[in-house]
């Protein structure tokens, strides 16, 4: 039986990326986002009318648009950043634009309180996986010069969503009712979630093959304890950032003097 392999994998986008399918990808990205906050703040604008409809006090829906939606984003932002990291940015990305917007949907049609504070929270679950993959994909498809530029327009779809959900939310809300509201803007979000699944930039793992000598030594380091975590991982690191294949670039990860 042969030894599994050790050797480590360096994950990036595709080299062969083109600058329109990376405008396409960031202006993709960037409606999502936008999405993600005018959902995050349409539920403020429709207060009055939701209180009006359920008999609600002003600190229940201080709760329900607060601390139920808050606290679900808080706490869930951090796992599903790293399961974006060792999973598929993609695939995060795409299942939580469907699950803030099929929970957007559901505080339209909640029949009470407790289930439009239900789905608060959930809107709060799938918001939480939203930023994190964005950014890194837009880290990968964008070099040194280009990416505080791309980084800035996924940004400014803050504002775009401030300005949909309020001015775009009270506009349906008006003619509509607040319920109708919920359902305009949590629509677009399911065709965005799908061109993401289908059309979203892929990585591209690379495993680097270690020198023989170099597998011994990391064998005999581990054994005893004193296997080092720096140097070694700036090496690997320098491959995943090159703008070229490991092979041309030269990287020989895990070729560093041991370091105390």
């Amino acid at each position: 039986m042969s030894a599994p392999n050790t050797d480590p994998i360096i994950a990036t986008h595709a080299q062969s990326s083109s600058p329109p399918y990376r405008f396409y990808v960031l202006m993709l990205l960037l409606a999502a986002n936008t999405l993600s906050y005018a959902d995050r703040h349409l539920f403020s604008i429709l207060i009055p009318a939701i209180k009006e409809e359920f008999g609600a006090s002003d600190s229940l829906m201080g709760l329900i648009g607060g601390p139920a939606f808050i606290l679900s984003y808080v706490l869930l932002s951090m796992p599903l950043a790293r399961l974006a990291d060792r999973w598929s940015r993609r695939r995060v990305l795409a299942l939580s634009a469907t699950l803030w917007s099929l929970a957007t949907a559901a505080c339209g049609a909640a029949a009470s309180v407790t289930q439009l504070a239900l789905s608060r929270v959930i809107v709060g679950v799938g918001e939480a996986g939203g930023m994190p993959p964005s950014q890194s994909m837009i880290a990968d498809l964008y070099d040194e010069r280009r990416r505080s530029g791309a980084l800035g327009v996924l940004a400014s779809g803050t504002y775009f969503g401030l300005v949909l959900g309020l001015l775009g939310g009270a506009a349906v809300a008006s003619v509509w009712g607040w319920r109708a509201a919920f359902f305009a803007l949590a629509l677009p979000g399911l065709p965005i979630a799908l061109l993401v699944w289908l059309t979203g930039p892929r990585r591209v793992r690379i495993r680097l093959q270690m020198p023989p000598a170099a597998k011994r030594w990391r064998r005999q380091s581990a054994a005893v304890g004193q296997f080092p975590r720096s140097g070694c991982s700036r090496s690997a690191s320098a491959c995943s950032t090159s703008s070229v294949t490991p092979a041309r670039s030269g990287c020989q990860p895990f070729s560093c003097a041991h370091t105390a």
